[in-house]
C-alpha cells in the first residue's frame, strides 16, 4: 500500500460512461492514480502487473466477473481493499463477494458519484485501520522475546529520529531567514523580544535531541545484551549537528 505518494485505484465496469465517470471525478481531485479496466480478465491482468491500493468492482460484467475477480484476488491472498459496485437486487453477490474478502458495497443507483473521493478516503482509512488492530492483536497473542523489545526501540528511534531531524531541518532554515531577512529590520526592543523567543525553541530542540539519544542509548543497551552492538544512530548525530548550527552567539542582541 502507498503511504506518501499518490493512491493508486483500478476501476473494473464494463459499463464505459458509467467506469469513465468515476474515473474522471476521481482524477479531478488529484489525490489518486487511476487506472480502468472494462472486463473481468483485464482486471486480473492488471493486478498481476502493477500494485494497487484499491479496486472499485462491478459486481456483473462478462465472462469473468465481478465475482470471479474477487475469488481470484482471495486466492492471491492480496491485502487490498474492494469496493463492489453492485445493481438493485444483488445483495446476495454482494454478501458472497464480502466473504472472499471485499471491504464494502455500494448500489449504483444510491451512489453519489460527485462523493467518490470521500468514499475512496473512508474505506481505505477504514481498511488501514482494520490491518493495524490485526498487527496488533497478533503481537498481544505473541510472548514478548528480547528481540522484540530491540526491534521495536531500534524502530521508534529510527522513526522518531527521521522525523526529528526535518523538522529541526525546517526550524533551522526559518532561523536563517529570519537572521538574513527580519533581524535586521526590528527595533531593539522587539529584537530582543524575539531572540528571547528563538532561544527558548532552542531549549526545546536540545530536549528533542536528548530524547531522540535516550531511545538510541536505550537500543544499544537492549542490543549489547544479546550480541553486537549497533552503531551510533546517524539521525540522531544529524540532529545534533542541526542544533549547534542554532548558536547562542546567533542570538546575542545587536
Amino acid at each position: 500500500m502507498s503511504y506518501g505518494s499518490r493512491t493508486r485505484i483500478l476501476v473494473v465496469d464494463d459499463e464505459a460512461s458509467y467506469r469513465k465517470s468515476l474515473v474522471m471525478i476521481l482524477s479531478k481531485s488529484g489525490l489518486y492514480e487511476v487506472d480502468e479496466a472494462e472486463s473481468g480478465e483485464q482486471a486480473i491482468e492488471a493486478l498481476k502487473q502493477s500494485e494497487y491500493d484499491m479496486v472499485i468492482l462491478d459486481h456483473q460484467m462478462g465472462e469473468v466477473s465481478g465475482l470471479n475477480v474477487m475469488q481470484w484476488v482471495f486466492e492471491q491472498k492480496m491485502q487490498i481493499p474492494v469496493i463492489v459496485l453492485t445493481g438493485s437486487g444483488s445483495d446476495t453477490i454482494a454478501a458472497e463477494m464480502m466473504k472472499l474478502g471485499a471491504y464494502d458495497y455500494v448500489r449504483k443507483d444510491q451512489i453519489d458519484v460527485s462523493r467518490l473521493p470521500v468514499l475512496v478516503n473512508t474505506t481505505l482509512e477504514g481498511y488501514r485501520s482494520r490491518l493495524e488492530r490485526r498487527r496488533m492483536e497478533t503481537h498481544a497473542r505473541k510472548p514478548l522475546r528480547n528481540s522484540d523489545v530491540v526491534g521495536l526501540l531500534e524502530n521508534t528511534s529510527a522513526s522518531f529520529s527521521r522525523s526529528a531531524e526535518a523538522v529541526i531541518g525546517l526550524i533551522s532554515d526559518e532561523f536563517d531567514e529570519y537572521q538574513r531577512r527580519v533581524r535586521p529590520n526590528l527595533s531593539p526592543a522587539a529584537r530582543s523580544d524575539v531572540d528571547r523567543i528563538m532561544r527558548n525553541f532552542q531549549e526545546q530542540l536540545n530536549l528533542v535531541s536528548l530524547f531522540t539519544k535516550t531511545l538510541s542509548d536505550l537500543a544499544l543497551i537492549a542490543r549489547a545484551r544479546r550480541g553486537p552492538q549497533l552503531q551510533p544512530d546517524q539521525g540522531e548525530n544529524s540532529i545534533r549537528r542541526n542544533i549547534g548550527e542554532i548558536g547562542e552567539s546567533d542570538l546575542e542582541p545587536g
